[in-house]
């Protein structure tokens, strides 16, 4: 399963190495259950910048915790605690701009698995 979320316009990166960072929570599945989730990927889409030959650049990969764990966190369907996970956005430089982001998380074949719920989407420079 996935989401495409794209911009009206291409959101201007700050020169320099930075992040795309944002909360996720874990909601209930269809049958008001709290079950575990899939792992999530997200592919950031940047353009220019150091990769200035003029296309977009960007690879699934993992969200990281800014404690450093690297499998997709724990979020544990609490409304009142999300999780904060970030990536670094590949290719982002002088010039470069975000064109779209998308979150794929693998569907279990057997599994009924709850959906994730992303906010405060949000450009950091990298730590």
């Amino acid at each position: 399963s996935c989401a495409l979320l794209s911009f009206a316009a291409p959101v201007q990166l700050p020169s320099g190495k930075c992040r795309l960072v944002f909360e996720v929570n874990r909601l209930r599945n269809r049958y008001g259950r709290d079950a575990a989730s899939p792992g999530l990927q997200v592919l950031a889409a940047v353009r220019g910048g150091s990769a200035a030959d003029g296309k977009t650049h960007g690879k699934f990969r993992t969200p990281v915790t800014d404690d450093g764990r690297t499998e997709f966190p724990g979020a544990d369907g609490d409304p009142d605690s999300w999780e904060t996970v970030s990536l670094g956005l590949d290719g982002a430089g002088e010039g470069s701009v975000l064109s779209g982001i998308t979150f794929q998380y693998k569907k279990l074949p057997c599994a009924d698995p709850a959906p994730l719920a992303v906010a405060n989407l949000r450009i950091e420079p990298a730590k």
